[in-house]
């Protein structure tokens, strides 16, 4: 996608005995530093929303940890590295989407799959057989979660806006199983100070959650992804104010060695507060306005003698 480049944004995936479809339709357009999206209502009305990346890039602060990563391998360098993974990441995410969608991965047809992206824009040129490889473990990786947490998606890529400003896409909202405490009356302790007391327990509970995806391998989740959750939270139950997100998680794979894939799951439920998610907002509406492109215009008439009147777009 390039610089002020227009694309139709489309939910990947929606149960809609479960979930209805809103009824805008969302674009999306590049601008330098990031993107922003629009609807146009059906009077011609444009409303921006700025992407919940730029958001968090343009309010927070680089993180030390990243800008010494950043020198001590060269701008140049790093600058690479990062597109490269952003590029695998691309790749991921879509192979996650059609697991769920499709039921199953063929672990042999990787290479296909991933040249069939390549040719179809998804992704740019990659080394396929290495992408192939590391794409695998990471699916498998999914599958091992998805049997463990009992994972049925009620969405997949959700785009959706918020009255406040925003919009993104929301990687996963499903019923997945948590265990949670709980007693068991039926086997009592039998001896001790809680003896004839119910015995604590894990049991099985259903929930729904809300899923990013991260194709890092190294667990660590950072201050701009939990931001991006809680803010995920909200623009869901604002827009389905009947279903309440019960919790939220950053999910990647691990780089594992044995026999059982291993991931990453982190709970971010109730990790930012309202008032740090407003100021934020009003920070990055700011960097929106300063970084939307404009045009200018005339229309009518001028007169000799008289300056003419250029107007800008909204």
């Amino acid at each position: 996608m390039e610089n002020n480049e227009i694309e139709k944004v489309e939910t990947y995936y929606i149960d809609e005995t479960k979930l209805k479809k809103q009824p805008y339709t969302v674009y999306r357009i590049k601008i330098k530093g990031g993107r922003i999206y629009f609807t146009i209502d059906p009077d011609g009305t444009v409303t921006r929303y700025i992407s919940l990346t730029t958001l968090t890039k343009h309010t927070l602060p680089t993180s030390e940890a990243l800008i010494k990563w950043q020198c001590s391998l060269g701008y140049e360098a790093a600058k690479a590295y990062m597109n490269e993974r952003a590029n695998y990441g691309s790749c991921f995410h879509v192979a996650l989407d059609e697991f769920l969608t499709k039921g199953e991965w063929n672990f042999n047809n990787a290479e296909t799959w991933i040249q069939m992206q390549v040719a179809k824009g998804v992704i740019k040129e990659c080394n396929v057989e290495k992408y192939a490889d590391e794409l695998n473990k990471d699916v498998a990786a999914f599958a091992q979660f998805c049997v463990e947490y009992k994972v049925k998606p009620i969405a997949i890529e959700l785009i959706l806006v918020s009255k406040d400003g925003y919009a993104t896409l929301l990687d996963l909202v499903c019923k997945m199983t948590v265990k949670v405490d709980g007693l068991d009356h039926a086997n009592p302790y039998k001896s001790g100070e809680r003896k004839g007391l119910p015995r604590e327990v894990k049991v099985e509970k259903e929930i729904t959650g809300l899923i990013n995806f991260k194709s890092s391998k190294s667990g660590s989740f950072y201050e701009d992804q939990e931001i991006q959750l809680a803010f995920e939270q909200r623009l869901f139950e604002e827009n389905y104010p009947e279903i309440k997100i019960d919790e939220v998680y950053n999910w990647s794979p691990k780089d594992y060695r044995g026999n059982t894939p291993t991931y990453n799951l982190k709970n971010q439920s109730d990790s930012l507060d309202a008032q740090k998610a407003d100021a934020l907002l009003t920070i990055a509406k700011i960097e929106l306005f300063k970084r939307t492109p404009r045009e200018t215009f005339l229309e009518g008439k001028v007169k000799l003698g008289e300056l003419p009147e250029v107007k800008e777009t909204d």
